[in-house]
């Protein structure tokens, strides 16, 4: 990993720029806090976390493909991340 100390910096070093997420929608919301671990779903992301957290950003998911998923993206992920009880958001 880089000299970046937080996940946005070790964006901006990449040159990577993120799309908005999309709208949590009818029953579905895209995060689910329950202590310290986020439940989350989206798609591409396996050696993004890598480049941007190291080895911390390692990890299993489960993913699926469908003929048709939401907004015509062709693979949905899901993972589960334990996070610090003090983190903020979510």
């Amino acid at each position: 990993m880089s000299a970046a100390t937080t996940p946005e910096e070790r964006l901006r070093e990449l040159g990577i720029e993120l799309p908005p997420p999309f709208a949590d929608e009818a029953n579905r919301v895209r995060a689910l806090r329950s202590g310290n671990l986020v439940f989350m779903s989206g798609h591409g992301f396996s050696d993004l976390m890598v480049e941007i957290f190291g080895e911390n950003g390692r990890h299993t998911r489960a993913a699926i493909g469908a003929a048709e998923l939401y907004a015509d993206i062709p693979v949905e992920i899901e993972a589960t991340f334990e996070i610090a009880a003090d983190f903020p958001g979510l």
